[in-house]
């Protein structure tokens, strides 16, 4: 019992010690790379209420990935454009009623 509760604190002190060389953790970006990455997840917002309002099936598949995946009821699937254009076509003319 006395060799494990040793063994614990000379791990705790050798942890202490890298902590005290190393100093204290950088952030993972500075507040320039967040909001340059806000500002891009914002423009891509703003893109795809554009082309879900104008209802327009391109545009939607043009803000897509060529690995894009899908996630929805069931198992995640890897959405293709050109198949996804056709189904956002689909949707697009169910919810018309054209």
């Amino acid at each position: 019992m006395r060799l494990r509760s040793v063994a614990v604190l000379v791990c705790a002190v050798i942890a202490m010690a890298g902590q005290v060389i190393q100093g204290p953790a950088a952030s993972a970006g500075s507040d320039d790379d967040r909001a340059t990455d806000r500002a891009a997840i914002e423009r891509a917002f703003q893109q795809d209420i554009a082309a879900t309002v104008s209802r327009d099936p391109v545009a939607l598949t043009e803000l897509w990935t060529d690995d894009a995946i899908r996630l929805g009821r069931g198992q995640a699937e890897v959405a293709r454009r050109p198949s996804e254009r056709a189904t956002n076509a689909r949707r697009l003319t169910r919810v018309s009623g054209c």
